[in-house]
């Protein structure tokens, strides 16, 4: 193993701004001008026998971060008000704070384990968590497509904590190049200010990366569900990737 380990602290911040002026409640409060300056720590251990195709070894990234989140907007009585609905008779507001801790953790796990000369197994899982209570959907973690769960349209999926486990059985042919099998099942959570719910997801698929001159490409065919419904071929997705090697 070549092994690599590293711990880092870091500072983000994260601006939003609305293109449109529109009223909130035409868009269903799913977003606010404001802005987020958080503090982390990253822990990452890699164990991998070859970064980009590896047949054995570990992999594990850690990161926690916390700070302060800032709603812009009108105020009212040092709340800021945010309008839900509006019409002729009728009026409707949520009053919250102008400022609030926000905490958020994430963890990504894999093992890698060989079968057989050209056969590993890989088991692994990532999981999210954001908590604040005035959470909108532009605050989310974005979950869907290539990177995370396959099946399902690219970032399509907004959790405020979520877990994906993944299955892969893996063929490699080439040092940069695989087939695969893989079964990803995931547990996610959405509570906003406006919108409680959980649910579950299921997908599976197959996918080849393959070397070329200008880098790896990978192609997966992916078919996924919620836990309200079925597997459905004519809803399949095929997702595309492309790792630049200089």
């Amino acid at each position: 193993f070549s092994a690599k380990q590293s711990f880092t602290g870091f500072w983000e911040n994260e601006t939003t701004n609305q293109l449109s002026t529109e009223n909130l409640s035409k868009s269903n409060l799913t977003s606010i001008n404001g802005n987020q300056n958080t503090y982390g720590l990253n822990l990452l251990i890699n164990w991998l026998d070859y970064k980009y195709n590896p047949r054995k070894g570990f992999y594990l990234m850690l990161e926690t971060k916390s700070g302060l989140k800032k709603i812009i907007g009108n105020k009212e009585n040092n709340k800021i008000v945010i309008p839900i609905s509006e019409t002729n008779e009728i009026e409707s507001s949520l009053f919250v704070p102008e400022k609030s801790m926000v905490y958020q953790g994430e963890i990504q796990i894999e093992g890698y384990l060989p079968i057989w000369r050209l056969i590993s197994l890989k088991l692994a899982n990532n999981s999210g968590f954001k908590f604040n209570d005035y959470l909108l959907d532009n605050d989310l973690f974005r979950l869907g497509g290539f990177r995370l769960l396959r099946g399902f349209d690219q970032q399509s999926i907004f959790a405020t904590n979520y877990s994906i486990f993944t299955t892969e059985l893996k063929i490699l042919f080439e040092e940069n190049s695989f087939l695969n099998l893989f079964f990803d099942q995931s547990f996610i959570e959405k509570s906003t200010i406006t919108e409680k719910k959980t649910n579950q997801t299921s997908a599976f698929g197959a996918g080849i990366n393959f070397q070329a001159k200008p880098g790896i490409f990978s192609i997966s065919y992916a078919l996924g569900r919620f836990e309200d419904t079925r597997f459905n071929f004519s809803s399949a997705k095929i997702h595309f990737g492309f790792i630049n090697l200089f």
